[in-house]
Order: structure tokens, then C-alpha cells, then sequence
């Protein structure tokens, strides 16, 4: 399968008449270094994915001399800063991908501040700081920004403000104090936050520190539709004030302390269609009446929490659901056959939770 893909940046030539040689002599190039490529309709390279491939960053020298490339694709690769550097030149660039490359810097990034075309990048899991706000305020065309896991913090967030046109935020697993959580509201265009996540570091835990009582920052984003709250410190308190968000449609409280007096006040969300509760130590047979009133829900995930086998049976009451995630839930096979004969409209997933014997030790004399 990777030799097919592979050999996609040299086949498509064969199907534009007006593909230029020096394309024909990257794509081979790329071939070479694994990279799945598109063309557009003249037969020009307009986007380039390198995730996982093993490069340097004299590499990125091939991708330099393709003028309308407007997608590239570096995630879980080692380029650094230098490499950056190379990719200067472009001017029509629309994604950029650097998910996880460990080597990226804010330097990296300032290479770039040119990009004002860029739609959607992703840095997390860079070392990017907060100086990458500076680096990207002049970016008012990006929709998708990722700044996760990375060492960002308070400083420098206000500078946001001058991306007016973001739609989709994440920032989770940095070492933030909430204090940035109220500048969230100067962006008009908001749709999808996320805040969910934690980084272990040798200075230790780090996460958004989202609270009962800072949350009433994001409560206030009433345009919000998808809102990641995962492996927060919430409880029933804070996820009460998101029944202000109205237009929510997928809220993740994976992790959280919400118990079944938290799932009540979600019932005031008239939209929401997806509701992730993975491993909520708090979400056991008593949220189930509460479940019962998500009336629209169409995806639940309940994975590692502690309903038992009669609380989930109760669950095909929910005739809305179009898929049901129960793994590592205390259930037997044939409980969760006769779950998805009740609801023949649902896919309902299951894994039972991996039992791990541990070796006897062994006795002296032996």
C-alpha cells in the first residue's frame, strides 16, 4: 500500500498534458521520500504530506521550488527551525501541519510570518512559546489554529485578537492559569474550543487550569458548537453554565468530576448530538435517568465509567442514538448482544477491559 501511494506523485503526470518537466523531476524526488502528493487541474503540485517520514531538513529544499504548492504536511517529522527556512519562499501556502514536530521552535515559526494566506495551522506538540502569537498576528486569514501541548502560556494571548476570522482554537496541555480565558470573547468567529489535555514535563502536570468558576468565560461564547473540556477540574457546578450554549453540539467531559446532577443541565442544550463522558469516575447508574432526557443525542461514548450491566440495558430507551461506546465497562458478551438487538438503529461498540496476570514470584529452592 505505501508503494502505491508513494508513486502517486509519479503516475499523476501521465493524466495533465501540461505538467511541466521540473514538477515531473520533484514528484520523482518526493517519491523518494515517501510523500502522497495532489495536483490541481493544470497538473500542478498543490499539496505535499511527509507525516512520518524520515527527513532532514535539506528535504524541504524539493517542496521550495513548487510555487502553488498550498498544503504541506510535516507532522511527526524531525525538521527543525532550518527547514522552516527553506519554505520561506511560498506565498500560496493555505495549510501547514506540524503536529508533533518535536523540533520546531518559535524561530521556525517567525520564518513564516509572511504566510497571511495560511488557513489552518497546527503546532502542537512543538516548542513553540507564547512569542508564536506575535509570529502569527499577521495571519488574519487563519480559521484553524492547534497550539497544544507545547510551552505556551498567559503571555502574549491578548495579541489574538487580531484573528478575527478564527473559527476552531485549541490549546489544551499547557501550563496556563485560566487568567487568558475572558480575551476568548474577542474572537468574533469562534466555533471550536478545546482546552483538554495535559502534558507531563520534567517541571511537572501541565494543563489549562479550567475551573467552576472561570468557566463562566466560555459559557459567555454563545456561538460556540464544539467545546472540549476533557481531563479538566469541572464538576456539576461549572457544567452547569453551559446551558448557556445553545448552539453546542459536541462537548467533551471526558475526565471530569460531572456526576449525574451535571448530565440534568445538559438537557437545556436543545442541539447537542455528541457527548463524550470517557473515563468520568462520576458517571455511574444514577446518570441514567439524566441520559434518558438528551432526547437529540445521536453519539454517546461512556467508555470506563461506572454503569453497570441493568444501568446500560435502560440506555436502549435512547431510540436517538446512532452509536454507543461502552468499552471496559463490567458487561458480558451476550449483555451486549442483546443491547444492539434492542437497538438495531445504534451501533453500539464494546471491548472488555484487558486482564492482566502478573507472574507468581518465584520461591527459593526452586
Amino acid at each position: 500500500m505505501t508503494i502505491l501511494l508513494n508513486s502517486l506523485c509519479l503516475i499523476a503526470p501521465l493524466f495533465w498534458a501540461s505538467t511541466s518537466p521540473a514538477d515531473d523531476d520533484l514528484a520523482v524526488q518526493l517519491a523518494d521520500l515517501g510523500a502522497r502528493c495532489s495536483r490541481n487541474a493544470d497538473g500542478a503540485i498543490i499539496s505535499v504530506d511527509l507525516s512520518h517520514a524520515w527527513l532532514t531538513d535539506s528535504d524541504l529544499k524539493a517542496l521550495a521550488l513548487l510555487p502553488e504548492l498550498e498544503r504541506i504536511d510535516l507532522s511527526y517529522t524531525k525538521v527543525t527551525d532550518l527547514g522552516l527556512e527553506l519554505l520561506a519562499p511560498l506565498e500560496h501556502v493555505k495549510h501547514l501541519n506540524l503536529y508533533y514536530a518535536e523540533y520546531v521552535t518559535d524561530v521556525g515559526i517567525a520564518h513564516l510570518k509572511h504566510w497571511t494566506n495560511l488557513r489552518s495551522l497546527n503546532v502542537r506538540g512543538t516548542k513553540v512559546t507564547s512569542e508564536v502569537f506575535e509570529h502569527i498576528s499577521g495571519m488574519t486569514e487563519l480559521r484553524w489554529l492547534d497550539i497544544g501541548q507545547s510551552r505556551v502560556n498567559d503571555d502574549l494571548f491578548d495579541v489574538l485578537v487580531s484573528l478575527d476570522q478564527l473559527e476552531h482554537l485549541a490549546f489544551g496541555g499547557n501550563k496556563m492559569s485560566g487568567a487568558s480565558l475572558p480575551l476568548l470573547k474577542t474572537l468574533p468567529r469562534l466555533r471550536e474550543l478545546s482546552v483538554s489535555g495535559r502534558q507531563r514535563t520534567d517541571s511537572g502536570l501541565w494543563s489549562v487550569a479550567v475551573t467552576d468558576f472561570n468557566i463562566v468565560h466560555i459559557a459567555e461564547l454563545g456561538s460556540l458548537e464544539v467545546l472540549d473540556l476533557g481531563q479538566t477540574s469541572l464538576s456539576d457546578r461549572g457544567v452547569a453554565e453551559l446551558a448557556r450554549l445553545r448552539d453546542l453540539r459536541t462537548l467533551d467531559l471526558s475526565g471530569t468530576r460531572v456526576t449525574a446532577r451535571g448530565i440534568e443541565a445538559l438537557a437545556e442544550l436543545p442541539n447537542l448530538r455528541h457527548l463524550k463522558l470517557w473515563n468520568a469516575p462520576g458517571i455511574d447508574d444514577d446518570a441514567v435517568p439524566a441520559l434518558l432526557q438528551l432526547k437529540g443525542l445521536e453519539i454517546l461514548e461512556l467508555q470506563e465509567t461506572r454503569l453497570s450491566a441493568r444501568a446500560v440495558s435502560q440506555l436502549a430507551e435512547m431510540t436517538s442514538l446512532k452509536q454507543l461506546f461502552l468499552g471496559g465497562l463490567d458487561l458480558a458478551p451476550e449483555q451486549v448482544e442483546a443491547l444492539r438487538e434492542a437497538m438495531p438503529e445504534c451501533q453500539v461498540s464494546w471491548w472488555e477491559t484487558p486482564r492482566i496476570e502478573q507472574p507468581e514470584p518465584e520461591r527459593r529452592g526452586d
